[in-house]
Protein backbone atom coordinates (compact mmCIF):
# COMPACT_ATOMS: atom_id res chain seq x y z
CA UNK A 1 0.00 0.00 0.00
CA UNK A 2 1.54 3.65 -0.72
CA UNK A 3 1.54 6.40 1.96
CA UNK A 4 2.27 9.74 1.87
CA UNK A 5 5.62 9.30 3.32
CA UNK A 6 6.33 7.34 -0.08
CA UNK A 7 4.60 9.85 -2.09
CA UNK A 8 6.89 12.36 -0.85
CA UNK A 9 10.16 10.19 -1.37
CA UNK A 10 9.04 9.85 -4.72
CA UNK A 11 8.48 13.53 -5.60
CA UNK A 12 11.77 14.63 -4.16
CA UNK A 13 13.58 12.01 -6.24
CA UNK A 14 12.00 13.46 -9.36
CA UNK A 15 13.04 16.71 -8.58
CA UNK A 16 16.43 15.83 -8.49
CA UNK A 17 16.12 13.94 -12.10
CA UNK A 18 19.25 15.23 -14.20
CA UNK A 19 19.00 16.50 -17.32
CA UNK A 20 21.39 15.89 -20.75
CA UNK A 21 21.89 18.53 -23.45
CA UNK A 22 22.72 17.66 -26.72
CA UNK A 23 26.01 19.30 -28.40
CA UNK A 24 25.10 22.17 -31.06
CA UNK A 25 25.97 20.30 -34.83
CA UNK A 26 27.89 23.50 -35.95
CA UNK A 27 30.31 23.27 -33.19
CA UNK A 28 31.32 19.82 -34.56
CA UNK A 29 32.69 22.01 -37.99
CA UNK A 30 36.14 22.40 -38.43
CA UNK A 31 36.97 24.37 -41.25
CA UNK A 32 38.83 27.73 -40.82
CA UNK A 33 37.45 29.22 -43.62
CA UNK A 34 38.42 33.13 -45.17
CA UNK A 35 35.75 35.63 -45.15
CA UNK A 36 36.05 38.08 -48.02
CA UNK A 37 34.73 41.51 -48.07
CA UNK A 38 32.17 41.98 -50.66
CA UNK A 39 30.42 45.41 -51.14
CA UNK A 40 26.91 44.85 -52.16
CA UNK A 41 23.59 46.42 -51.99
CA UNK A 42 21.78 44.36 -49.30
CA UNK A 43 18.98 44.82 -47.10
CA UNK A 44 18.79 45.05 -43.25
CA UNK A 45 17.38 42.22 -41.70
CA UNK A 46 17.10 40.68 -38.03
CA UNK A 47 17.51 37.68 -36.40
CA UNK A 48 14.79 36.72 -34.19
CA UNK A 49 15.16 32.68 -33.27
CA UNK A 50 17.69 30.20 -34.32
CA UNK A 51 17.13 26.49 -33.62
CA UNK A 52 19.40 24.34 -31.33
CA UNK A 53 21.08 22.56 -34.34
CA UNK A 54 21.59 26.27 -35.81
CA UNK A 55 20.26 25.23 -39.29
CA UNK A 56 16.92 26.91 -38.73
CA UNK A 57 17.03 30.61 -38.61
CA UNK A 58 13.59 32.76 -38.26
CA UNK A 59 14.46 36.34 -39.45
CA UNK A 60 12.35 39.15 -40.51
CA UNK A 61 11.07 40.23 -43.87
CA UNK A 62 10.33 43.20 -43.46
CA UNK A 63 11.04 44.72 -47.15
CA UNK A 64 9.20 41.65 -48.34
CA UNK A 65 12.98 41.15 -50.28
CA UNK A 66 12.42 37.09 -50.69
CA UNK A 67 9.65 34.88 -51.31
CA UNK A 68 8.92 30.84 -49.90
CA UNK A 69 11.81 28.60 -52.26
CA UNK A 70 14.64 31.82 -52.75
CA UNK A 71 18.18 31.56 -52.17
CA UNK A 72 19.42 33.96 -49.98
CA UNK A 73 23.08 35.51 -48.39
CA UNK A 74 23.85 36.25 -45.32
CA UNK A 75 26.45 38.92 -44.92
CA UNK A 76 28.31 40.15 -41.22
CA UNK A 77 30.39 42.71 -41.19
CA UNK A 78 30.64 43.30 -44.95
CA UNK A 79 31.81 39.93 -44.85
CA UNK A 80 29.90 36.47 -46.68
CA UNK A 81 28.35 34.43 -43.53
CA UNK A 82 26.27 31.79 -44.75
CA UNK A 83 23.92 30.91 -47.90
CA UNK A 84 20.67 29.72 -47.06
CA UNK A 85 17.07 28.57 -48.62
CA UNK A 86 14.02 30.26 -47.43
CA UNK A 87 11.37 27.49 -46.48
CA UNK A 88 8.37 29.21 -44.91
CA UNK A 89 6.94 32.72 -45.11
CA UNK A 90 5.08 33.62 -41.85
CA UNK A 91 3.88 37.55 -42.07
CA UNK A 92 6.90 39.94 -41.57
CA UNK A 93 8.88 36.74 -40.89
CA UNK A 94 10.30 33.78 -42.53
CA UNK A 95 11.80 30.78 -41.82
CA UNK A 96 15.42 30.04 -43.80
CA UNK A 97 17.32 26.74 -43.70
CA UNK A 98 20.72 27.41 -43.79
CA UNK A 99 23.03 25.25 -46.67
CA UNK A 100 26.40 26.12 -46.14
CA UNK A 101 28.59 28.32 -44.31
CA UNK A 102 31.27 30.33 -45.84
CA UNK A 103 33.03 31.75 -43.00
CA UNK A 104 32.94 29.90 -39.32
CA UNK A 105 34.13 33.10 -37.92
CA UNK A 106 31.70 35.15 -39.16
CA UNK A 107 29.48 31.76 -38.24
CA UNK A 108 29.93 31.96 -34.70
CA UNK A 109 29.09 35.58 -34.15
CA UNK A 110 25.71 35.01 -35.26
CA UNK A 111 22.93 35.19 -32.37
CA UNK A 112 19.23 36.19 -31.76
CA UNK A 113 18.66 39.88 -31.73
CA UNK A 114 21.20 40.66 -34.43
CA UNK A 115 21.15 42.63 -37.48
CA UNK A 116 22.81 41.21 -40.49
CA UNK A 117 22.87 41.89 -44.31
CA UNK A 118 20.69 40.01 -46.71
CA UNK A 119 20.94 39.35 -50.61
CA UNK A 120 18.81 37.52 -52.65
CA UNK A 121 19.55 35.44 -55.22
CA UNK A 122 22.57 33.65 -57.06
CA UNK A 123 25.51 34.03 -54.89
CA UNK A 124 27.91 33.65 -57.96
CA UNK A 125 29.01 36.76 -58.10
CA UNK A 126 29.86 36.81 -54.86
CA UNK A 127 31.58 34.28 -54.61
CA UNK A 128 33.50 35.05 -57.83
CA UNK A 129 34.73 37.89 -55.59
CA UNK A 130 35.24 35.95 -52.79
CA UNK A 131 38.13 33.66 -54.90
CA UNK A 132 39.41 36.65 -55.49
CA UNK A 133 40.66 37.71 -52.10
CA UNK A 134 41.10 34.06 -50.40
CA UNK A 135 44.14 32.69 -49.86
CA UNK A 136 44.50 29.67 -51.78
CA UNK A 137 47.43 28.47 -49.60
CA UNK A 138 45.18 28.63 -46.41
CA UNK A 139 45.33 24.79 -44.52
CA UNK A 140 41.81 24.99 -43.70
CA UNK A 141 40.29 25.14 -47.62
CA UNK A 142 36.55 27.04 -47.13
CA UNK A 143 33.73 24.70 -47.92
CA UNK A 144 33.77 24.33 -51.85
CA UNK A 145 29.91 23.18 -51.78
CA UNK A 146 26.66 22.27 -49.81
CA UNK A 147 27.32 18.55 -50.23
CA UNK A 148 31.15 19.19 -49.03
CA UNK A 149 29.32 20.55 -45.94
CA UNK A 150 27.10 17.71 -45.13
CA UNK A 151 29.62 14.90 -46.53
CA UNK A 152 32.74 16.42 -44.29
CA UNK A 153 31.00 16.68 -40.79
CA UNK A 154 28.83 13.38 -41.79
CA UNK A 155 25.50 15.20 -40.54
CA UNK A 156 22.14 13.52 -39.79
CA UNK A 157 19.21 14.68 -41.59
CA UNK A 158 17.08 16.36 -38.55
CA UNK A 159 13.52 16.70 -38.86
CA UNK A 160 13.35 20.23 -37.35
CA UNK A 161 9.88 22.25 -38.01
CA UNK A 162 10.12 26.17 -38.82
CA UNK A 163 8.95 27.74 -35.29
CA UNK A 164 6.68 30.95 -36.33
CA UNK A 165 6.34 34.18 -34.18
CA UNK A 166 4.26 33.12 -31.91
CA UNK A 167 2.72 35.41 -28.28
CA UNK A 168 1.39 32.15 -26.33
CA UNK A 169 2.88 31.51 -23.14
CA UNK A 170 3.78 28.12 -24.24
CA UNK A 171 5.95 27.97 -27.03
CA UNK A 172 5.92 24.14 -28.07
CA UNK A 173 2.25 22.55 -28.86
CA UNK A 174 3.01 19.22 -26.81
CA UNK A 175 3.54 18.44 -23.11
CA UNK A 176 4.14 15.02 -21.29
CA UNK A 177 4.13 15.03 -17.65
CA UNK A 178 4.58 12.30 -15.22
CA UNK A 179 2.67 12.46 -11.67
CA UNK A 180 1.53 11.03 -8.31
CA UNK A 181 -1.27 11.96 -7.11
CA UNK A 182 -3.57 10.81 -4.14
CA UNK A 183 -7.10 9.52 -4.15
CA UNK A 184 -9.41 8.81 -1.23
CA UNK A 185 -11.21 5.64 -0.46
CA UNK A 186 -12.69 4.13 2.81
CA UNK A 187 -10.55 2.60 5.80
CA UNK A 188 -12.08 -0.77 7.47
CA UNK A 189 -12.63 1.19 10.11
CA UNK A 190 -14.63 4.03 8.44
CA UNK A 191 -11.98 6.57 8.10
CA UNK A 192 -11.20 8.38 4.77
CA UNK A 193 -7.36 7.27 3.53
CA UNK A 194 -5.18 8.49 1.16
CA UNK A 195 -3.90 6.15 -1.61
CA UNK A 196 -0.95 6.91 -4.13
CA UNK A 197 -1.64 6.64 -7.90
CA UNK A 198 0.98 7.21 -10.52
CA UNK A 199 -0.20 8.85 -14.11
CA UNK A 200 0.58 9.68 -17.31
CA UNK A 201 -0.66 12.65 -19.26
CA UNK A 202 -0.30 14.77 -22.94
CA UNK A 203 -1.56 17.71 -23.40
CA UNK A 204 -1.83 19.29 -26.73
CA UNK A 205 -2.12 23.23 -27.74
CA UNK A 206 -5.06 23.09 -30.50
CA UNK A 207 -5.15 26.55 -30.30
CA UNK A 208 -2.81 30.12 -28.97
CA UNK A 209 -3.20 29.20 -25.53
CA UNK A 210 -5.96 26.80 -25.70
CA UNK A 211 -4.94 22.88 -24.64
CA UNK A 212 -6.54 19.82 -24.63
CA UNK A 213 -5.05 16.79 -21.95
CA UNK A 214 -5.73 13.28 -21.58
CA UNK A 215 -4.39 11.40 -18.59
CA UNK A 216 -4.56 7.65 -17.21
CA UNK A 217 -3.62 6.89 -13.84
CA UNK A 218 -3.70 3.54 -11.79
CA UNK A 219 -2.96 1.60 -8.64
CA UNK A 220 -3.94 -1.29 -6.71
CA UNK A 221 -5.29 -0.95 -3.20
CA UNK A 222 -4.38 -3.13 -0.41
CA UNK A 223 -6.75 -4.89 2.04
CA UNK A 224 -9.61 -2.67 0.57
CA UNK A 225 -12.74 -3.25 0.62
CA UNK A 226 -11.87 -5.69 3.73
CA UNK A 227 -8.65 -7.51 4.89
CA UNK A 228 -7.14 -9.67 2.38
CA UNK A 229 -8.93 -8.14 -0.57
CA UNK A 230 -7.19 -6.14 -3.60
CA UNK A 231 -9.04 -3.29 -5.37
CA UNK A 232 -7.84 -2.23 -9.12
CA UNK A 233 -8.62 1.63 -9.76
CA UNK A 234 -8.05 3.21 -13.22
CA UNK A 235 -8.80 6.57 -14.30
CA UNK A 236 -9.05 8.42 -17.44
CA UNK A 237 -9.37 12.54 -17.19
CA UNK A 238 -9.60 14.55 -20.22
CA UNK A 239 -9.52 18.54 -19.93
CA UNK A 240 -9.87 21.70 -21.37
CA UNK A 241 -7.59 24.00 -19.95
CA UNK A 242 -6.14 27.87 -20.98
CA UNK A 243 -2.64 28.97 -20.04
CA UNK A 244 -1.77 32.08 -17.99
CA UNK A 245 1.71 33.33 -17.67
CA UNK A 246 2.83 33.88 -14.07
CA UNK A 247 5.43 35.62 -12.09
CA UNK A 248 8.73 32.96 -11.29
CA UNK A 249 8.79 31.49 -14.93
CA UNK A 250 5.29 29.69 -14.06
CA UNK A 251 2.26 29.00 -15.91
CA UNK A 252 -1.30 28.78 -14.53
CA UNK A 253 -3.85 26.52 -16.15
CA UNK A 254 -7.62 26.28 -15.21
CA UNK A 255 -9.50 23.77 -16.34
CA UNK A 256 -12.68 22.12 -17.22
CA UNK A 257 -13.14 18.22 -17.84
CA UNK A 258 -14.56 14.92 -17.39
CA UNK A 259 -13.38 12.12 -15.27
CA UNK A 260 -14.36 8.26 -15.49
CA UNK A 261 -13.06 6.21 -12.47
CA UNK A 262 -13.36 2.46 -12.45
CA UNK A 263 -13.22 0.27 -9.36
CA UNK A 264 -12.40 -3.58 -9.69
CA UNK A 265 -12.37 -5.77 -6.81
CA UNK A 266 -13.74 -9.40 -8.06
CA UNK A 267 -13.89 -10.88 -4.51
CA UNK A 268 -16.03 -8.26 -3.01
CA UNK A 269 -19.15 -9.52 -1.58
CA UNK A 270 -18.33 -13.19 -2.23
CA UNK A 271 -18.01 -15.77 0.87
CA UNK A 272 -14.79 -17.63 1.13
CA UNK A 273 -14.12 -20.90 2.67
CA UNK A 274 -12.17 -18.89 5.86
CA UNK A 275 -15.28 -16.34 6.29
CA UNK A 276 -19.02 -16.30 6.50
CA UNK A 277 -20.07 -12.64 6.17
CA UNK A 278 -23.52 -11.82 6.67
CA UNK A 279 -25.15 -10.06 3.32
CA UNK A 280 -25.02 -6.59 4.88
CA UNK A 281 -21.17 -6.73 5.36
CA UNK A 282 -21.23 -8.09 1.75
CA UNK A 283 -22.82 -5.41 0.82
CA UNK A 284 -20.99 -2.94 2.41
CA UNK A 285 -17.91 -3.91 0.21
CA UNK A 286 -19.75 -3.51 -2.28
CA UNK A 287 -20.82 -0.45 -1.44
CA UNK A 288 -17.31 0.63 -0.79
CA UNK A 289 -15.92 -0.58 -3.85
CA UNK A 290 -18.75 1.57 -5.83
CA UNK A 291 -17.91 4.68 -3.83
CA UNK A 292 -14.45 4.78 -5.79
CA UNK A 293 -15.66 4.58 -8.88
CA UNK A 294 -16.91 8.52 -10.38
CA UNK A 295 -18.17 9.71 -13.65
CA UNK A 296 -18.70 13.50 -13.86
CA UNK A 297 -17.74 16.95 -14.69
CA UNK A 298 -14.48 18.57 -13.00
CA UNK A 299 -12.83 21.44 -12.58
CA UNK A 300 -9.81 22.85 -11.09
CA UNK A 301 -6.21 24.25 -11.95
CA UNK A 302 -2.26 23.12 -12.94
CA UNK A 303 0.56 25.13 -12.06
CA UNK A 304 3.57 25.08 -14.35
CA UNK A 305 7.10 26.40 -12.73
CA UNK A 306 10.12 25.95 -14.99
CA UNK A 307 13.10 24.49 -13.86
CA UNK A 308 15.20 24.63 -16.66
CA UNK A 309 14.47 24.84 -20.68
CA UNK A 310 11.68 22.87 -21.43
CA UNK A 311 10.95 21.10 -17.94
CA UNK A 312 8.15 22.26 -15.82
CA UNK A 313 7.67 20.72 -12.08
CA UNK A 314 4.09 19.93 -12.00
CA UNK A 315 1.46 20.64 -9.31
CA UNK A 316 -2.56 19.92 -10.33
CA UNK A 317 -5.26 20.59 -7.56
CA UNK A 318 -8.79 20.43 -8.92
CA UNK A 319 -12.17 18.47 -7.96
CA UNK A 320 -10.22 14.96 -9.66
CA UNK A 321 -7.11 14.79 -8.01
CA UNK A 322 -4.27 16.38 -5.96
CA UNK A 323 -0.71 15.14 -7.65
CA UNK A 324 2.46 16.79 -8.01
CA UNK A 325 5.13 15.35 -11.12
CA UNK A 326 7.82 16.78 -13.23
CA UNK A 327 6.36 17.88 -16.84
CA UNK A 328 8.18 18.33 -20.53
CA UNK A 329 7.41 20.30 -23.26
CA UNK A 330 8.00 19.57 -26.99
Amino acid sequence: MYNRSMVSRVFILLLLSSFVWGQNIVDQIDTGSVASVVEVNAITERIKRISSSKRIFIITNQNNLFAKGDFITLILEKRLTAKALVAKISGRNAGIKILRIYSLNQWNKLRENLDIEVVRGDDRALLAEKEEVANPSDENPIIASEEDLFDATKLLEEDIALEEERNSVIKNDNVIAFSLGLIEANATNGDMERHAQPSISWAYQIEEDIWIEGSYGRNVIGSFPNSGLDTTVNNFTVKIKYAVEAPLYSVVLPYVGYQYIDADSPNAGVNDEDNTWTPAQLQSELDDVAALEKNHMVFGALLLKRLVPGWFVKINVGSDILSGGLALEF
